[in-house]
């Protein structure tokens, strides 16, 4: 069950992937986005998880800076959640895939982060 402080997160999550842009991980992958029916694939340590999260993470902070302005964190308080997740082979440096970065409360990002680690 989602912890009700994360339902931003879920609902970025829902719009990036029924937007229509390739964004995999839909549970209902060719219903909801016959354009990207793939599951998510968590970067492990054998598969350079630190580099993965990296170059991922790097990619979602120039897109942030880039969409809400270079100093985005300061003028709103909210944090740049990205979808698919940085610690996924499909995440924001991924070629072969989408991605979407959405402005949500602090406290939904950190939610939804902690919920994500126990898996």
């Amino acid at each position: 069950m989602i912890d009700n402080k994360a339902k931003p997160h879920a609902v970025h999550i829902k719009e990036a992937m029924t937007s229509g842009k390739r964004i995999p991980g839909s549970p209902d992958r060719v219903i909801q986005n016959p354009l990207s029916p793939t599951p998510l694939t968590r970067a492990w340590p054998g598969k350079n998880a630190g580099d993965v999260e990296y170059e991922n993470r790097q990619v979602v902070n120039r897109t942030c800076a880039d969409r809400f302005g270079p100093g985005w964190y300061e003028a709103n308080k909210e944090h740049c959640d990205e979808y698919p997740f940085a610690s996924t082979l499909e995440g924001a440096a991924s070629d072969d895939f989408d991605f979407s970065v959405k402005l949500i409360p602090e406290c939904a990002n950190c939610a939804a982060g902690s919920t994500q680690n126990i898996f």
